[in-house]
C-alpha cells in the first residue's frame, strides 16, 4: 500500500470565477479592460487564469474588439488548440464551428445544419459536450480556433443555415444579418426589430450588436438610414461603450439638417459628456427640437436638471427652463412630463430645502 507523505494535503484547484479573472486582469494588465471584454476573456479562458492572462493581453496589442466579435486569439493559444482543430475531420470542424457562431445551440439545431453522425463523432473526440439537450464547444478556445480557421464564404454558409435553423427569433436575425454581403432593406427592417427586442429583454450588449448589423444593411441613402444610426448610439450608450456612440455621432451630425433627428442627436452626444459640453448640447438639441415637443421637453428638462445640480446660483434659471420643459410636454407623451415634473421636483427641493414637500407650490 502506497501512504501519501505525512503532511501533505491534496488540492484540486478549479476554473476561476469571473471576479477573481476580472481582478488577476485588473492588476497585471498594462490598461484596464472593459467589462463587456473582461466577460469575454473570462468565458473565452474557461476560468484558467494563464490564458486569460494570454488572451487580455492579445486584446491591449491588437485592439478592443466590436461588438459581438470574437476576441483576437494568442499565437501560442491559436497554435496548442488550432493543431487539434485542424487534425478532426471535415464534418467534425463543420459541427465545432456551428457551436462557435451560435453558442447554446440544440441537439436538434445543430443536427439541422450538420451530419447527426458528426455531432456523434465530434462528441467522442471530446471538442463537442452535450447538456441538457444543447451542445456546446468543449473549450471556448476550440470554438474560438474553428472560427479562425474558417473561411469567410464557410462562415456565410453555416450563418444562412443556422438562420433557418434556429428557433430564437432574435438569434435567426442575427445569422441572417451575418450570412448578407451588404444592404437588404427587408432584412435591415428584421434586423433593427430583433434590436428593440433585445433591449427590451435587457440585453444591452446584443441590441447594440443587432442594431450596428441593421445600420450596416441600410444603404446610405435610405430614409431610415439616420434614425437607425441614432437607435445604434443610444444601444451603445446603454452598453457602455460611450466612445464608440460619440464617435459615430461626431461622425454624421454635421450632415444632419436641422430638426428631430439632429435635436436627437445632441442629446446622445450630451450623455456622460463634461458639464460645459452637455449644456453645448443641450442647447442645440432644444434649438432643433421646435417641431417634436417630446424632444424639447426632454432636452429642456435635461437643461434645467443640470444647471441645478452644477450651478446652484442659476436655480432660478433652471425652474424656468423646466416650466418651459412642463408646458412643452403637455402636447407630448406622458414621459416627457414625468421628466419635467422630475426636473422641477429637484429644483423646488434645493430652493426650497426646508419647506419641500407636499403643498409647497401647487402649478
Amino acid at each position: 500500500m502506497v501512504l501519501d507523505p505525512a503532511g501533505v494535503v491534496r488540492a484540486e484547484l478549479g476554473p476561476l470565477s469571473f471576479g477573481a479573472v476580472s481582478g488577476l486582469l485588473a492588476g497585471r494588465l498594462a490598461a484596464p479592460l472593459p467589462r463587456r471584454v473582461a466577460r469575454q476573456v473570462f468565458q473565452a479562458s474557461g476560468g484558467n487564469p494563464l490564458f486569460a492572462m494570454e488572451l487580455g493581453r492579445a486584446v491591449l496589442e491588437r485592439g478592443l474588439p466590436d461588438i459581438g466579435a470574437a476576441l483576437p486569439v494568442p499565437e501560442v493559444l491559436g497554435e496548442l488548440f488550432g493543431a487539434r482543430v485542424a487534425a478532426l475531420p471535415p464534418d467534425v470542424r463543420r459541427a465545432l464551428l456551428a457551436v462557435a457562431l451560435s453558442a447554446r445551440l440544440t441537439a436538434g439545431e445543430l443536427g439541422a445544419v450538420t451530419d447527426p453522425l458528426a455531432v456523434e463523432d465530434g462528441q467522442a473526440a471530446g471538442v463537442l459536450v452535450a447538456e441538457g439537450g444543447r451542445v456546446r464547444a468543449a473549450h471556448s478556445l476550440l470554438a474560438a480556433a474553428a472560427a479562425g480557421q474558417s473561411t469567410a464564404a464557410e462562415r456565410r454558409d453555416l450563418h444562412l443555415a443556422l438562420g433557418t435553423a434556429v428557433g430564437d427569433p432574435v438569434l435567426r436575425a442575427r445569422h441572417r444579418a451575418l450570412a448578407a454581403p451588404g444592404p437588404d432593406a427587408g432584412l435591415a427592417a428584421e434586423v433593427a426589430a430583433a434590436a428593440a427586442v433585445a433591449a427590451a429583454r435587457g440585453a444591452v450588449t446584443d441590441a447594440a450588436e443587432l442594431a450596428g448589423q441593421a445600420l450596416r444593411l441600410t444603404a446610405a441613402g435610405d430614409s431610415e438610414h439616420d434614425r437607425r444610426l441614432l437607435t445604434l448610439a443610444r444601444y451603445l450608450i446603454d452598453a457602455g461603450e460611450h466612445p464608440r456612440a460619440t464617435a459615430l455621432l461626431t461622425g454624421r451630425i454635421g450632415a444632419l439638417p436641422a430638426g428631430p433627428a439632429r435635436a436627437a442627436a445632441h442629446l446622445l452626444l450630451g450623455a456622460g459628456a463634461h458639464f460645459s459640453v452637455e449644456e453645448e448640447h443641450l442647447a442645440q438639441a432644444v434649438s432643433d427640437s421646435a417641431a417634436d415637443p417630446g424632444l424639447r421637453a426632454q432636452a429642456l428638462a435635461r437643461r434645467a436638471v443640470l444647471l441645478m445640480v452644477d450651478r446652484v446660483r442659476r436655480i432660478a434659471e433652471a425652474e424656468q427652463i423646466a416650466d418651459q420643459a412642463l408646458a412643452a410636454a403637455g402636447s407630448a407623451d406622458p414621459d416627457a412630463e414625468r421628466r419635467a415634473l422630475v426636473a422641477l421636483a429637484g429644483i423646488w427641493s434645493r430652493r426650497w430645502p426646508r419647506q419641500a414637500g407636499p403643498g409647497r407650490r401647487t402649478r
